[in-house]
C-alpha cells in the first residue's frame, strides 16, 4: 500500500468592493433586502458608501425565534457546475451583492510524494493566480461566466510547472421554484486531472438541480469530456459520468456527499478504465469568521485491458488471471479563515492511502 500527504496553504483575496459568491449563513427572507436601511430602526442608516463590511446581514424583526431563515434562491450557494467533486469554501456573503467580481489567489503546497510513485520525492510548489466571474441578475435562463489563469511552480521536478487556463460558460434555467436546468461549458487548459495528468480538457456538462427546502440540495450531473495529453498522445481520451450528489445545511454547519461513477475510454486499450469515487464531508462553522472541513473520499479503478497475474493461495490452485484494480483513500480536512470581507486564507491537509491487486503497483512508500 502507497501513503502520500499534501498540506496546502492558500491565501484568497478579492479586490475592494467585490463581493464572495456564497453562503452558509442565514440570510434575509425572499423580498426582504439586504440594505442597511432595513436595518431595525434603533441604528440609523448610513451612506452605502460609509457602511462597514459585515458577514450577513441582520434578520429581519419579524422573523419568529429559532425559525430557519429563509435565503434567496440565486444566492443560496456557489452555482458553478464544474468536472470536480471537490469542495468549494462555503463562503458567507456581505450585504452589497455585484453581477462581477474578480478574486486571487496564492497557494503554497507540500507534496510529500509529488510523483506518487515509489521514487518518494518531495515537493513544495507555489501557485498564484486569477480569477473572474460574472453572474446575470435578473435574466432567464441565468448567465454565468467565468475566467481564470493560473502560474504553477514546484522543486525537484518540473514536469507540474505551467500556465494553466480554465474558462466556463453556464446557464441556468429555473422550472418552478424547486427545479433547474443547468448547461455548462468548460475549456481547461494545461490542468491537472484526477490523476494529475497535464494536458487540455474540453468538457460539456448538464444537471438537474432539485431544491426541496432552502436547506436541500439534490443535483444529477453528467459529463461528455474530450482529453488531450501533449507528453502522452496514447492516453488522449473520451471520458463520461455520472454524478448524483446532495447538500443540507443543519444549525451548526453541512453535510455533503457526493457518488460518480466515470468511464474512460482512449484509443490504447491499456489506458481504459472504469472508476467511481465515493466522497462524504461535513462542514463545522466556527464563530464568525471560521470553518473547519473534514471529508473521506474512497475511490477504486478497474483498467478492463491490464491483466494482472493472480499467485494461487492454495498449491492445488492454478494461477489465474484478472483485471488490475486499484483503490485510493484519502482523508481530508481544511481550516478556513475570512480574516475580512476581501481577505481569506485556507490551511488544508490531505492523507492519501493506495493499494492494488497488481504486485509491481503495490509497493510502500513512506511520507
Amino acid at each position: 500500500m502507497k501513503f502520500f500527504s499534501r498540506i496546502c496553504i492558500v491565501i484568497a483575496f478579492v479586490l475592494p468592493g467585490m463581493t464572495f459568491e456564497a453562503s452558509a449563513q442565514s440570510k434575509p427572507s425572499r423580498g426582504v433586502s439586504p440594505q442597511p436601511a432595513k436595518k431595525p430602526a434603533k441604528k440609523p442608516a448610513k451612506k452605502p458608501a460609509e457602511q462597514p463590511a459585515t458577514i450577513a446581514p441582520k434578520q429581519p424583526a419579524a422573523q419568529p425565534s429559532g425559525q430557519s431563515v429563509q435565503q434567496p434562491r440565486e444566492a443560496a450557494d456557489d452555482k458553478r457546475v464544474t468536472d470536480s467533486i471537490a469542495p468549494a469554501p462555503v463562503r458567507r456573503v456581505p450585504a452589497a451583492r455585484r453581477r462581477f467580481w474578480l478574486e486571487g489567489a496564492v497557494t503554497n503546497v507540500y507534496d510529500s510524494n509529488i510523483e506518487h510513485d515509489s521514487t518518494n520525492i518531495g515537493s513544495r510548489g507555489l501557485v498564484a493566480g486569477a480569477n473572474g466571474r460574472y453572474r446575470s441578475r435578473h435574466s432567464a435562463p441565468g448567465l454565468q461566466l467565468e475566467y481564470g489563469i493560473a502560474v504553477h511552480s514546484y522543486t525537484a521536478t518540473d514536469r507540474y510547472d505551467r500556465v494553466s487556463q480554465i474558462g466556463r460558460v453556464g446557464f441556468d434555467m429555473p422550472l418552478g421554484k424547486l427545479i433547474v436546468m443547468g448547461l455548462t461549458g468548460e475549456v481547461f487548459l494545461k490542468g491537472s486531472s484526477e490523476d494529475r495528468e497535464v494536458g487540455d480538457q474540453y468538457a460539456l456538462i448538464p444537471r438537474v438541480e432539485l431544491n426541496p427546502s432552502d436547506n436541500l440540495r439534490i443535483r444529477v450531473i453528467t459529463a461528455y469530456r474530450r482529453r488531450y495529453y501533449e507528453a502522452a498522445p496514447g492516453s488522449n481520451s473520451t471520458n463520461r459520468y455520472l454524478t448524483l450528489d446532495s447538500r443540507l445545511r443543519l444549525p451548526g454547519g453541512m453535510v455533503e456527499g457526493a457518488a460518480r461513477f466515470e468511464e474512460n475510454m482512449p484509443k490504447t486499450t491499456r489506458f481504459r478504465f472504469r472508476r467511481q469515487t465515493y466522497t462524504g464531508r461535513y462542514t463545522w462553522l466556527v464563530g464568525e469568521n471560521d470553518q473547519v472541513v473534514t471529508g473521506l473520499e474512497y475511490r477504486p479503478v478497474k483498467y478492463p485491458g491490464r491483466l494482472v497475474e493472480i499467485e494461487p493461495e492454495d498449491d492445488d490452485e492454478e494461477e489465474r488471471e484478472e483485471p488490475r484494480v486499484d483503490t485510493r483513500w484519502k482523508p481530508q480536512i481544511r481550516w478556513i479563515r475570512e480574516w475580512t470581507r476581501n481577505l481569506r486564507t485556507d490551511l488544508e491537509y490531505e492523507y492519501e492511502a493506495r493499494s492494488s491487486n497488481d504486485p509491481t503497483r503495490n509497493i510502500g512508500v513512506t511520507c
